[in-house]
């Protein structure tokens, strides 16, 4: 009996962390002001369908890679796991903006990348992701924070 009472409260206390997240998160235009740029973004309410951690996941985030500035901005995630996300890389003076509109997201974990590097980020605390950024160079372990 106590472990499907666990069970039941860690699951309570999942969902009501993910919705509090989704409800702090508001859809509609902002702007991000993260690593020296700012930049404009457009939060998309997830559908009633699409799985709390995913919702999770959704909107704005800055953190470093060992000592450069990145910054994620999750801009909708749809029913099927794909999500639409603005991403920041500055490297010294220069930072570039990256749209991109297929990153896959399972469960807590968000990926995008191609041939050159992945990025992978995953939910670990309702206002942090933990990185890992991937290349023929090696692997990087960042840590991102909500704005």
């Amino acid at each position: 009996m106590i472990r499907i009472r666990l069970g039941v409260v860690s699951a309570a206390f999942s969902l009501t962390w993910a919705l509090s997240l989704v409800a702090s998160n508001a859809a509609g235009p902002g702007t991000l002001e993260a690593c020296g740029r700012a930049i404009p973004y457009t939060i998309e309410q997830p559908a009633g369908s699409v799985p709390a951690d995913a919702k999770a996941l959704v909107g704005a985030w800055v953190g470093y890679w060992n000592n450069t500035c990145s910054a994620l901005v999750v801009e909708s995630v749809d029913t099927n796991g794909t999500a639409s996300v603005l991403y920041l890389f500055a490297l010294d003076s220069a930072a570039s903006v990256v749209r991109v509109t297929n990153a896959k997201v399972m469960g807590k974990k968000l990926s995008f990348g191609g041939s050159r590097a992945t990025l992978e980020f995953t939910l670990v605390g309702p206002d942090s992701l933990s990185g890992l950024h991937s290349g023929s160079y090696g692997s990087t372990i960042g840590k991102f924070s909500r704005k």
